[in-house]
């Protein structure tokens, strides 16, 4: 069976061979004599050559291709395509070409239209020229420079960018050269013309009249009539035309301009009620059921607040509200609680033909003392108790100054005091000591001692009542030592000093030069400390101790160095 098998592939894999030997003949598909060609793609390459691909109508994939050149018509002007003889093709009605030539930003182009079959193609736009980069302007060179500045004249490709000329002064017109194809702006000329004063632009109102303004000379009260100028005012150059008379602006200067009058002001009045007496105080006499008495017991005054002009507003009604009434009690006062409508000058209205302001009503409320009657004038009034010390009138004695106190005596219907005597304390000689304080402190340092004086003062007078001297020891600031400098893997290297008494911390001092310049330091309050980022390099390091005394920083002396190599 493996025999019979073998066999059999070894004949296959002959017949295979044979086959791929043959020629195998290619039938043509049949096309109906209805059968047609439409166009499917028309290409034209940069260089002109044309490439027509037509499909059957009969069969979705059965195409055709049609090659040829696109060259210049011999007999007649335009264009042509040709196929691989020179002999023009009939698949090709109609060639035309349109090109544009390069500007100054863009390139050149030529572009393909092909008609074939009564259809238009068109192929892109192919760069022929890369663009110029020179600009083109509608007038050559700039003004004839043998013009003079009043008679230079502006080429119509430049364009007005800037004007400095102003109401009051010449100045300068600044032009740009404008490319007509790309718009740049490619240079500006300064041409200056004697010409260009312009006129007064002047500041409008709402309605588009010129604005008057006013220009005050002496400002107008309440009790006198203020100065002013009048001005018109130019919007471009700030220039003032004052008016001489009759709204006629032609002068700058003020003396030739004539003055206005400012009216005088409104007086600003403030009002105050009180009651009509001198006590301004209400009583029992006050009869609140007649109305006439009742507008008599009060009066309202304006005054003004700027010239102290007074003004005596006319009461229209005065009525008590007796809810609010706070009974009186002998010498302690109640108060009695009235609405008041008077008469206030209104200065939002026209005066009247008197040329008097007219007024409008105000209504307040007031509230007044109110006493029983006969007694708010009489101090018999008043029920004192047995005078007493009035503690908030003592000042103590020093030991130099004498002190003093007031007896008093005080109501006890309504508080109030009555100083019967004062009385001297005497000064009693004895000084009071304060805290003792250090003075004349002399700091101590590692190489002496220092000293203060310890001081206490009279609290009164501060004068000296005991002074010792005293001395304290220098600074002693123990020194240390390395015990272990070794290095760790990270590039770092772990520091061990020796434990030094009665220290703030440990300086560490580390560099790669023996004599420590531009050596490093570190501040650590620990016996050890590691050193990190380090180089792969031979180090030095030395230890010294500080000491902080009283917000200063005391050192000890180095200790002697150690070495260390960084090698991981």
């Amino acid at each position: 069976m493996k025999h019979t098998s073998k066999r059999l592939q070894e004949l296959v894999l002959v017949l295979a061979m044979c086959v791929s030997f043959l020629q195998i003949p290619s039938f043509a598909v049949a096309h109906s004599d209805n059968n047609a060609f439409v166009v499917k793609s028309v290409d034209v390459d940069k260089d002109g050559t044309l490439t027509i691909v037509k499909k059957c109508t009969d069969h979705g994939t059965c195409t055709e291709t049609v090659t040829g050149k696109v060259v210049e018509n011999a007999t007649k002007t335009g264009y042509q395509a040709v196929d691989a003889n020179g002999k023009k093709l009939n698949d090709v009605d109609k060639v035309e070409i349109n090109t544009t030539k390069p500007t100054c930003i863009k390139p050149g182009t030529i572009t393909y239209l092909v008609t074939v079959d009564n259809r238009t193609w068109t192929t892109e736009a192919y760069e022929t020229d890369v663009a110029t980069g020179k600009h083109t302007f509608a007038h050559p060179g700039v003004a004839d420079d043998k013009l003079t500045n009043d008679q230079l004249e502006v080429p119509s490709d430049y364009k007005l960018l800037n004007d400095t000329a102003t109401c009051l002064s010449k100045g300068e017109k600044t032009y740009a050269k404008i490319c007509k194809v790309c718009g740049q702006v490619i240079e500006t000329e300064t041409v200056k013309r004697s010409s260009d004063i312009s006129d007064h632009h002047f500041i409008k109102d709402e309605k588009g009249n010129k604005k008057e303004f006013e220009e005050v000379i002496e400002a107008a009260t309440c009790s006198k009539k203020g100065e002013a100028y009048h001005y018109i005012q130019c919007n471009d150059c700030g220039q003032k035309l004052y008016d001489i008379g009759n709204k006629t602006f032609n002068t700058t200067a003020k003396k030739d301009a004539e003055k206005f009058d400012i009216p005088t002001l409104p007086h600003t009045y403030e009002y105050t009620i009180k009651a009509n007496n001198s006590l301004g105080i209400v009583t029992d006499l006050t009869d609140a059921t007649d109305a006439a008495s009742l507008k008599r017991a009060f009066i309202v005054e304006g005054k003004c607040s700027v010239c102290n002009h007074t003004y005596k507003p006319t009461i229209v009604s005065v009525k008590e509200d007796t809810t609010k009434l706070v009974k009186a009690d002998k010498c302690k006062a109640g108060s009695r609680t009235f609405t008041i409508v008077y008469e206030a000058i209104d200065y939002t209205k026209e005066k009247d033909k008197n040329g008097d302001w007219q007024t409008k009503e105000v209504t307040e409320e007031v509230t007044v003392p109110y006493y029983t009657n006969n007694n708010y004038a009489k101090d018999s009034a008043h029920d004192f108790g047995t005078p007493v010390t009035d503690n908030e009138t003592i000042v103590k004695a020093t030991c130099t100054k004498d002190g003093h106190y007031d007896m008093v005596k005080i109501c006890k219907v309504c508080g109030k005091k009555e100083v019967v005597s004062t009385h001297t304390l005497f000064a009693t000689g004895k000084h009071t000591a304060a805290a003792a304080k250090k003075e004349n402190v002399v700091a101590a340092t590692t190489k002496k001692g220092g000293s203060y004086d310890l001081v206490v003062r009279c609290a009164d007078c501060g004068e000296i009542i005991s002074s010792t001297h005293k001395t304290t020891a220098k600074i002693v600031v123990k020194a240390s030592k390395i015990n272990s400098v070794k290095n760790y893997k990270g590039k770092k290297a772990k520091i061990t000093v020796k434990k030094a008494a009665s220290v703030t911390g440990y300086q560490i001092q580390y560099g790669t030069k023996k004599n420590f310049k531009g050596a490093k330091h570190v501040n650590t309050r620990k016996t050890s400390k590691y050193l990190t980022k380090l180089a792969k390099k031979k180090y030095y390091v030395r230890v010294r101790t500080y000491k902080v005394v009283s917000g200063k920083t005391y050192y000890s002396s180095w200790s002697g160095a150690k070495t260390v190599t960084i090698k991981k």
